[in-house]
């Protein structure tokens, strides 16, 4: 979930403390449609006061600007998110190419250091989630979104699991497209099946792979110390600098913290 904010103060700050910025959403799958929105992801170094408060979230800040929905998230709490199951957008970033050749690259490189029990867990939770709104969507295009976010949460829990993890696969669309030309029993045995399949694989497949030890829980801690050696590198950017210079309104945080999200 995300905060949503508006002040153009903040926004300028977050733009300038900004490390790199990724292209996220239905592109990335190959889902894209005409009605589709354009998201940023942008990876901040967090400011100096943010580093010194002990209040934390997992949600990510949200800024709407000329039909371009920006996602700020501070770098440590992106990792956090991308291996706690906060945050799968987090998980999937980690997997753009585009990330190569940034500041950042070490993240792709080691993405598989990110494969872990949690983050599974939470595709196949999306996944369930889907399913069962599928039936209250009105339009037949929203409907058949949520049938096919439960079909791409599935797929990325088994291929993060087999660690063959990609974005974009072909049967993806090929799902949607024969699932848009089967009658109404049709569908209801389409998403029966899913949600057995799925049932199947969290029950018995993955409890099994955690229990025996062949599943990492979070990341290895030879791993875990690797990733903040290249966090430590960070500190000789501008982005470090400027944002040691600057100040966040942690007013955004506490207010969550305490009252949830609201939206206007």
């Amino acid at each position: 979930m995300n905060i949503h904010f508006k002040e153009e103060s903040l926004f300028a700050k977050l733009i300038k403390a900004t490390i790199v910025q990724l292209e996220v959403g239905s592109p990335l799958y190959g889902l894209q449609d005409e009605h589709s929105d354009r998201d940023l992801l942008c990876i901040y170094y967090p400011f100096h006061n943010q580093l010194s408060s002990f209040t934390q979230t997992h949600h990510q800040l949200q800024y709407k600007a000329q039909h371009i929905d920006y996602l700020f998230v501070d770098i440590f709490t992106f990792i956090r998110n991308a291996l706690s199951g906060d945050s799968t957008l987090n998980f999937e970033a980690i997997h753009i190419e585009n990330l190569q050749y940034t500041p950042l690259e070490f993240l792709y490189t080691y993405r598989t250091y990110f494969y872990n029990y949690q983050i599974i867990k939470a595709y196949l939770g999306f996944a369930n989630r889907d399913l069962k709104q599928y039936w209250q969507q009105t339009s037949e295009r929203d409907a058949s979104k949520k049938y096919i976010h439960a079909e791409r949460g599935f797929l990325f829990a088994k291929s993060i699991f087999q660690k063959n993890f990609i974005l974009k696969d072909a049967i993806l669309l090929e799902k949607r497209q024969n699932f848009i030309s089967l009658s109404l029993s049709a569908r209801k045995e389409t998403l029966k099946e899913l949600q057995n399949e799925i049932d199947y694989f969290r029950k018995t497949v993955l409890t099994t792979a955690i229990e025996s030890g062949k599943l990492t829980r979070y990341m290895q801690p030879l791993h875990q110390k690797e990733i903040d050696t290249y966090l430590q590198r960070l500190k000789s950017l501008p982005h470090y600098q400027y944002a040691q210079t600057e100040e966040f309104n942690l007013d955004l945080f506490y207010t969550v913290n305490e009252n949830g999200l609201s939206y206007e």
